[in-house]
């Protein structure tokens, strides 16, 4: 019952100066809450916002944006659209609610895969992915913010002399470290012709449809061996 009102009082703060909150099970205690003093509570949680939102930028080499969209219905409080403001530099879109828009771009989007709507959206990989190497080392081979669909691959060779079978461990993360990034499925390619280390030449490769499904494939140039699996980014 507590936290009904303190809902309610949440959403009745975002065009109210004050609300009077009844506590439950009480009898007939109340507590006014200013808006201000609602600020001061969350406000640490909104600026946590703050960094993330300016790496998104950087990461589009963007400096500024053409129009600002709040979805969801938190962005209904003063303070997330004052605080986003001052982020993007733009006064956010009045125009679209908040707690439809996810689902109209949804909508739009289902269109326009079906070809029902001739627009398009590009969606990105939203981290890097990539394959372990010597060390337990991420080596990215499709970057994050990568437009889909795409295909990307790199070389890649073997760490031991007569080396005739490779196990390649799918990852994705920013993490230097695999350990730290998240395991995503492995390949095992066998029967690779024996040669000193360093010389067999195996191709590492990601396809990604629009639907972040990938297909990883590892090829032995020489002999033209593969092995393939399929992932979920």
């Amino acid at each position: 019952a507590l936290q009904k009102e303190a809902e309610q009082a949440k959403k009745d703060l975002s065009y109210k100066e004050s609300v009077v909150i009844k506590i439950p099970h009480s009898k007939n205690e109340t507590y006014t809450l200013t808006r201000k003093e609602f600020n001061s509570i969350i406000s640490p949680i909104i600026e946590k916002t703050v960094q993330p939102c300016l790496k998104a930028l950087r990461d589009a080499n963007l400096e500024q944006v053409n129009h600002l969209v709040l979805v969801g219905g938190m962005t209904k409080m003063p303070l997330v659209r004052e605080i986003s403001q001052r982020i993007f530099k733009k006064k956010p879109l009045t125009t679209l609610c908040p707690d439809e828009s996810v689902a109209k771009g949804a909508a739009i989007q289902a269109a326009i895969l079906s070809g029902d709507v001739k627009k398009l959206l590009l969606d990105v990989t939203s981290l890097s992915l990539g394959i372990e190497t010597v060390g337990g080392l991420m080596s990215p081979i499709v970057k994050r913010n990568s437009t889909l669909p795409l295909r990307k691959s790199s070389i890649f060779t073997t760490s031991e002399d007569n080396q005739q079978e490779v196990i390649i461990n799918i990852y994705q993360g920013e993490n230097e470290n695999v350990k730290d990034n998240h395991f995503l499925g492995k390949i095992i390619l066998k029967d690779i012709d024996k040669a000193p280390k360093g010389v067999p030449k195996i191709e590492i490769g990601f396809e990604a449809d629009v639907n972040g499904i990938y297909r990883v494939t590892a090829k032995d140039i020489l002999t033209g061996k593969e092995q393939s699996a399929e992932v979920t980014g």
